[in-house]
């Protein structure tokens, strides 16, 4: 297996710091609520409180964080290469066919406008193709 942007992969040192970061801010958020309240009382006051629930939380964003870089690294398997000509020519036209179209501050309309700006586009395309 190779990599086409190894360089990415040195993004991957910062995921045990970042882990770091989140376990000392976890800490230090458990520090200042027993400053507040006696850790016997905790159970009464927030009932709904988690500390793992940041923790965990935490982890799923950097196996994420984790895997973006690994997708940016592109790995890669195999020595196959394939030239691939290209013929032809895709073309995509989006047109508005609302009432707002048929308004008349274009002469002609705008749909009418549209649909002549459309046609001369294909012929042209027709041109190019068949030259």
């Amino acid at each position: 297996m190779k990599f086409a942007n190894p360089q990415w992969l040195w993004a991957l040192a910062f995921i045990p710091v970042l882990y770091l970061t989140l376990v000392w801010d976890g800490r230090k958020r458990r520090a200042q609520f027993a400053r507040f309240a006696d850790a016997a009382v905790w159970k009464v006051i927030a009932p709904e409180i988690d500390w793992g629930a940041r923790l965990r939380k935490g982890r799923f964003w950097l196996l994420a964080l984790a895997m973006i870089f690994m997708a940016l690294a592109r790995p890669q398997w195999g020595q196959h290469e394939e030239s691939v000509t290209v013929s032809g020519m895709d073309i995509m036209i989006v047109l508005d066919v609302s009432t707002s179209m048929e308004v008349e501050d274009v002469v002609p309309s705008r749909a009418k406008k549209a649909k002549h700006v459309v046609r001369s586009i294909v012929e042209g395309s027709k041109a190019i193709v068949s030259a």
